[in-house]
């Protein structure tokens, strides 16, 4: 995947983020980009498990915090 390209999905990902935000909980997955905010038990945090397992499986980073770096 281009850098730019995943630039470019980082920023959309970012304009989702804050569309979702005053609704609570949300998963946002793009090919080499994701965004979770999750709270408690329930289908996003199942899902996230699920990626998670994805990402181990495919040798990424399921931990990468990439949203820190944009701060």
């Amino acid at each position: 995947m281009k850098n730019t390209n995943l630039k470019e999905k980082r920023k959309a990902l970012i304009k989702c983020k804050k569309l979702l935000e005053p609704f609570g909980e949300y998963l946002i997955v793009t090919e080499g980009v994701s965004v979770t905010r999750t709270k408690g038990p329930g289908i996003i945090k199942d899902m996230r498990k699920l990626l998670k397992k994805y990402e181990i499986e495919h040798k990424q980073d399921p931990n990468h915090d990439w949203l820190k770096k944009q701060k």
